[in-house]
């Protein structure tokens, strides 16, 4: 019973934290001052990831209201998550400022505002999904 009640409330935690666009920019700022302080080989452990689980593109597309988070752009599709609609799926805090390839650190892009980001940090224009 009490492992259940744990699980619960770390499940729900997680699912309101990640819902809350300005605590991850937040917490994302503050876990990239720590990264850059790293050695020169611990941060060559950090790695660009090749590839974003399925489940997370999911996660991201729906945190995120399939709308770009700088200009607002609908990149909505009906039931998949094509890259030719322009659909970005972008670090937060870029990993070359200290980023990570946490779950938490990403963000749906057009196309068009991740290829004008490049290594800059921009603050999320849309932190919560609104429902009306």
């Amino acid at each position: 019973m009490v492992e259940k009640l744990e699980c619960d409330v770390v499940r729900d935690t997680f699912y309101l934290l990640f819902n809350d666009k300005r605590f991850l920019f937040e917490f994302n700022k503050c876990l990239a001052e720590y990264t850059v302080h790293l050695s020169y080989s611990e941060s060559k452990m950090i790695k660009r990831c090749n590839a974003i689980p399925e489940w997370l593109r999911k996660a991201i597309y729906f945190r995120d209201n399939g709308v770009c988070q700088k200009c607002g752009k609908d990149l909505s599709g009906l039931f998949q998550i094509p890259e030719e609609r322009g659909v970005h799926f972008d670090h937060i805090i870029p990993l070359e400022k200290g980023g990570t390839n946490d779950s938490t650190n990403f963000q749906l892009l057009c196309s068009k505002c991740n290829l004008q980001k490049s290594k800059k940090v921009i603050t999320p224009q849309y932190y919560y999904q609104y429902y009306w």
